[in-house]
């Protein structure tokens, strides 16, 4: 089911102060803050990325290919040109936020229903 923009964004916006993990090694990540600008990370290496648009960019990745994978040479490489920790935690979050239409997959997450 593809969301709105602003559907989306609420749901990521609702776990600000919580504990996500990453997909593939489980590290925790408190996401500290949501703002339209930011979503600042405190993790084993600390991150933050532009709101909106990192959220957006990989969820529409996600529609469109069917598949987020975070690290080179599996099967889909993330578009965005993103330094690799933050890609996890856009996995993580994406995957949190849509746990009934993704799926984990080695390095990251597949829409159900994607092949």
């Amino acid at each position: 089911m593809k969301l709105s923009h602003r559907s989306l964004w609420q749901l990521v916006k609702v776990r600000e102060g919580k504990m996500i993990y990453t997909v593939v090694r489980r590290s925790p990540n408190k996401i500290l803050e949501v703002t339209e600008n930011k979503v600042e990370i405190e993790g084993k290496t600390p991150v933050y990325f532009k709101g909106k648009r990192g959220i957006f960019a990989n969820y529409h990745t996600l529609i469109k290919d069917g598949y987020l994978i975070g690290k080179s040479g599996e099967d889909r490489m993330m578009r965005a040109n993103i330094y690799p920790p933050t890609r996890y935690v856009i996995i993580a979050i994406l995957q949190d936020v849509l746990p009934d239409e993704t799926e984990e997959v080695k390095g990251g997450i597949r829409g159900r229903g994607s092949k």
